[in-house]
């Protein structure tokens, strides 16, 4: 696996030009806490071999001055295996076909025929196997009117190691390029496997419903 990443600008206190001539790679198998500090010199990439495929791993990277004084970690990246460049967590692809070359277990696959590739069941948070697994939207008649019904998913599990699961609900008029808006209440709800319900105001003009699912 290669990191890389872009050289400073400038200096913490705004001067310019950035008063650098090292960076510092440090990894670990926890968030925010690095076992290990690679002085790589004044290149701007490090190609790192030997990691375990069953790990999840946290990135970041300082600089370093000629009076050797060290700045802040950059922003933390994560990293799961995946040797196949599929797109697919290796792990992932383990623990749900069995192996990471399984006949229709792609990215772009529906290894159960329920019409959303495995990419996307991925994200969701779904059983990849199981063709019944993404019914998670209703829309239910009430004494009111009519409510939103959403079974959340929570990440969990090494292949989602620093993922949190974030859903929006949208609403469109019709199927025929009509827009699918966020519907109001309904945006960037957090999963916590919680059942999330909204009550759609009264006079609210019904149409399509779908739910938009993110890993951030």
């Amino acid at each position: 696996m290669t990191l890389a990443w872009d050289p400073p600008l400038m200096n913490e206190d705004g001067s310019t030009p950035p008063d650098v001539v090292g960076y510092k790679m440090y990894c670990g198998t926890n968030a925010n806490f690095y076992s290990v500090t690679n002085n790589v010199g004044s290149t701007n990439s490090i190609t790192l071999t030997g990691l375990d495929a069953n790990s999840t791993y946290y990135f970041a990277v300082t600089a370093y001055s000629s009076a050797d004084v060290e700045s802040r970690f950059s922003s933390e990246i994560q990293w799961n295996s995946d040797a196949d460049a599929d797109g697919l967590p290796d792990l992932w692809e383990r623990l749900t076909f069995g192996g990471t070359q399984v006949l229709g277990g792609g990215a772009e696959d529906d290894f159960d025929g329920d019409g959303y590739v495995n990419s996307l069941e991925y994200i969701a948070g779904t059983c990849a196997t199981n063709e019944s697994g993404m019914d998670m939207l209703m829309v239910e008649r009430t004494d009111s009117g009519f409510a939103l019904r959403l079974q959340t998913i929570p990440t969990s599990g090494g292949a989602y190691d620093g993922f949190t699961r974030i859903y929006t609900i949208e609403m469109a008029s019709s199927l025929n390029d009509s827009p699918w808006t966020p519907v109001p209440g309904c945006e960037r709800i957090v999963a916590q496997g919680q059942l999330f319900s909204y009550t759609l105001p009264s006079g609210t003009d019904l149409g399509y419903f779908r739910t938009r699912v993110a890993l951030e």
